[in-house]
């Protein structure tokens, strides 16, 4: 099964291929990491809020990104 997905910060789409009763059992309620253990963690963060890799690095940069304080 392909779901669609649209990042809400930069409005790119990514097509995802999703195992139809995994997708449909996360959407009643488990937990997607048991749900979809075959999709990478981008992608199942990309299915539960539709950011992409690169905006979500933006949003939530690495603590090494911070530099020595």
């Amino acid at each position: 099964m392909l779901v669609r997905t649209q990042c809400p910060r930069c409005k790119n789409q990514k097509m995802i291929t999703v195992d139809s009763k995994g997708y449909l059992a996360w959407r009643k309620g488990t937990l997607i990491d048991r749900a979809l253990p075959e999709l990478s963690a981008e992608d199942r963060e990309r299915l539960m809020t539709g950011y992409d890799g690169k905006c979500w690095d933006a949003m939530f940069p690495a603590e090494e990104d911070y530099g020595d304080s």
